[in-house]
């Protein structure tokens, strides 16, 4: 039913009865739970953690109460983790930000005040557990006036989901209903319940209700929305709505854990750090004291062999992938093929397999033969990277920021401090911790932006472990990776691979500008400033799970390395259906690989069936 056909229902009553929360008022985070999260981190809780054990009490103090509406104090009287104190402080804490995240709903207030023009009796009637002074406030921080009286079920200890709150109105009016029209966004509560009782009712569906703040920010989709560029590029279109939320989640994040850490010096790896430190810097330049750092799994991992004293040891700092050919990996540790000649293994046809195709024997040979000449050269890179690390001044206490996934730079450049015996307190900070981190994870200290090795639901890392690759690109340099470091007459200097992203780099400077563009102008329009810190992925995931057609062909024919070191393509067109198999295997971004070139509409869902069948 249309608002039109609303305001001629409503000129047929004398009250006129408005749901608060979602209907008048709406939440600018992404669900009302996402309230608890941004208590405890402004509390110096865990959010997440804090999140859980809020959730945990409010389902206590229901089932206590049974049938009747609860209160935030009968809530917080559950929190057993809190002491009457900080139950109190904390409480007020909550209060505060529910007041600072609602916002006004422009589609209905403009019904109300219809309403009020007409000279209509406005009653508001919701059930919520917030006392009626809060309630007040938020009211009239939304402008929202000229109300008679307010029903609320935490007041009334009856609620409109059983029915007995519109009681509560109608023996107020002295009337059966008839008199009255109640309009609000749930079915049950708002249309079912009232219309049982006598009343008359409105089953209001706005296009930003609930239903959608589960899938985008409300705020942030109406923001890009009104301050985005009016422009077809679809890299600064992306750069612009998604990219640049995803970023300025991010950064606030790294600021309030350095904070949180007494960090000062902050050294950020390259290559992503790169643009990851200018995002930084166009809120915090200044704050703290900071570096780039020409690093790399390489450049930081044959140094760190020297420490390495075991086969495990050895592969622990530097893989050998399955799918990653016998020369190409002898090419990635610094070696050349003639430096094998004498090893019973050399052949050209070894050379040319991967080690996937290798036997058992033939690779335990092979990856031993290649410890023991790495670990011949370790001595002199560890030299020049020691001097290149002094000459940085990485010392003491500070903090490294890498886009992640599994810390084995962080762990290789921890054993060159042990090796040398260099004073560092070092804590890392990444985008999250995936799969492979607890390889690494009693050697370093690390923390996930989006998420901790082992505390995420298995679809959330399997989401962006699909995703990883665009990820990755969308934070790409402008220079080559650094292979090793050099000593020019006592000066260390990072020696920097040839740079292969020259096509398609000014195409992903596009997205970068222009989510530095948003980062400036949300951070300067403080109405806006309202969401926990991760929430600000959500449009990313969004694209990770279902993404459109236009992102898919702007992005799908990038040419990108995996971690297998092979050249790929993101999403690649197939041109022959008979290649679709290695074409798959071979696809940085499955999901958009599946749904670009299949048309599946539930693309994420056929890729999480074959992981299952096929991992």
């Amino acid at each position: 039913m249309t608002l039109r056909k609303l305001i001629q229902r409503i000129e047929g009553h004398d009250i006129i009865s408005f749901d608060i929360f979602d209907t008048l008022v709406y939440r600018s985070c992404i669900s009302p739970q996402a309230v608890f999260a941004m208590t405890g981190e402004k509390m110096g809780e865990e959010p997440m953690r804090y999140k859980e054990l809020r959730i945990n009490a409010e389902e206590k103090a229901r089932h206590s109460n049974g049938k009747s509406e609860i209160t935030l104090d009968e809530i917080y009287a559950n929190m057993s983790n809190l002491s009457e104190k900080q139950k109190t402080e904390f409480k007020k804490c909550e209060e505060l930000i529910e007041l600072s995240v609602c916002r006004m709903n422009p589609e209905m207030t403009a019904v109300y005040q219809y309403c009020r023009e007409k000279n209509k009796i406005i009653i508001l009637t919701s059930d919520i557990y917030l006392e009626e002074r809060l309630i007040k406030q938020i009211l009239k921080k939304c402008h929202i006036t000229g109300y008679a009286k307010l029903f609320l079920s935490s007041r009334h200890k009856k609620t409109k989901s059983n029915g007995l709150l519109f009681d509560v109105v109608k023996a107020t009016y002295c009337c059966n209903g008839e008199k009255v029209l109640h309009i609000g966004d749930n079915y049950k509560s708002d249309y079912v319940m009232p219309r049982m009782k006598g009343l008359d009712a409105f089953f209001y569906r706005y296009k930003n209700s609930r239903l959608d703040l589960k899938k985008d920010l409300l705020g942030i989709a109406a923001f890009t929305s009104s301050h985005c560029k009016n422009t077809d590029d679809v890299y600064y279109q992306f750069g612009y709505r998604v990219f640049g939320p995803f970023l300025y989640g991010f950064v606030n994040w790294l600021d309030k854990q350095f904070s949180f850490s007494h960090q000062s010096r902050i050294f950020f790896f390259s290559r992503e750090g790169q643009f990851l430190k200018r995002a930084f810097d166009s809120l915090f330049s200044g704050k703290y004291q900071e570096s780039y750092l020409y690093v790399s799994r390489r450049s930081l991992a044959i140094p760190a062999v020297v420490m390495a004293n075991t086969l495990e040891d050895f592969l622990a700092l530097r893989p050998m992938y399955p799918r990653v050919t016998v020369e190409n990996a002898i090419g990635k540790l610094g070696l050349s093929k003639e430096d094998f000649k004498e090893c019973p293994w050399y052949d050209n046809a070894v050379l040319n397999k991967t080690f996937g195709e290798l036997s058992d024997l033939q690779k335990v040979a092979i990856q031993k033969d290649m410890f023991d000449k790495t670990k011949q050269n370790a001595y002199q890179e560890a030299e020049n990277l020691r001097l290149y690390l002094k000459q940085e001044q990485v010392k003491g206490r500070f903090a490294v920021v890498d886009l992640g996934w599994n810390g084995s730079m962080q762990r290789a450049l921890a054993q060159v401090f042990r090796y040398y015996g260099i004073d560092a307190d070092m804590m890392g900070f990444f985008l999250a911790q995936r799969d492979e981190y607890y390889k690494n994870a009693k050697y370093i200290e690390n923390y996930g932006y989006l998420f901790n090795y082992g505390r995420v639901s298995s679809n959330e890392n399997l989401l962006l472990n699909s995703g990883t690759s665009l990820l990755e690109l969308l934070f790409m340099a402008d220079h080559g990776s650094a292979v090793s470091y050099e000593n020019l007459s006592g000066q260390a200097k990072a020696v920097l691979d040839c740079y292969e992203f020259e096509d398609i780099y000014p195409k992903v400077k596009i997205c970068q500008d222009a989510a530095i563009d948003f980062i400036r102008d949300y951070s300067g329009s403080h109405s806006y400033q309202h969401c926990y810190y991760k929430e600000y992925f959500y449009p990313m995931y969004r694209i990770l799970k279902q993404p459109p057609r236009k992102i898919m062909e702007a992005f799908g024919d990038f040419r990108i390395s995996d971690m297998n070191e092979k050249d790929m393509f993101l999403a690649k067109k197939l041109s022959n259906r008979k290649n679709c198999i290695k074409e798959f295997r071979d696809a940085g971004w499955k999901v958009a690989f599946l749904k670009r070139n299949f048309n599946l509409p539930s693309a994420f869902f056929v890729y999480k069936r074959l992981r299952q069948l096929f991992s």
